[in-house]
Parts: C-alpha cells; structure tokens; sequence
C-alpha cells in the first residue's frame, strides 16, 4: 500500500494533472520569496511555486503542496489571485 501511494504521489502531479490544467511558474518574485520563506521557517524544502488556469473551470480558490523529499512543488489556483491580495 506504500508502495503505490507514492507511485500515484508521482503519477497525478507530474502526469494526470497537466493534461487538464496549464501549469506556468510564478513570475512574481516577491511573492514567491515570500511564500519560499513561509515555507523553510517551517523546514520544508520547495523547489517551485506555480499557478494553475483553474479559472477556465471553477471559481473557487485553492492550492496545494506535492512531492517527495526535496522535489515538493506548491501549486496556487490562478483564482487565488482574482479573489485575495498577497497578505
């Protein structure tokens, strides 16, 4: 059950998820260093920040962390930025 938990840990962001969304990396640098620091105060170890065009389907707002040791990636709805200031 381990086994296959990681396997679809890598399978769905890497592989399922991109076929339905347009990942593109954050572009704004003081956010993402804000969001960088948030996230090593806390001892974990991001490699990227990006944004998704969950707009095209769905209003709500929404992010997520995935990944495995030190290749977690953060993920922010692009709705997230319509919706809330960076505070």
């Amino acid at each position: 059950m381990i086994c296959i938990t990681i396997i679809l840990t890598w399978i769905h962001p890497n592989l399922i998820a991109p076929l339905f969304n347009k990942f593109t990396e954050l572009e704004d640098t003081e956010l993402k260093l804000k969001i960088l620091a948030i996230a090593n105060k806390n001892n974990i170890h991001i490699s990227n920040v990006y944004i998704i065009n969950s707009s095209v389907r769905s209003a709500h707002s929404n992010a997520y962390l995935y990944g495995i040791t030190r290749t977690k990636v953060i993920v922010l709805y692009d709705n997230l930025f319509q919706s809330m200031s960076q505070e």
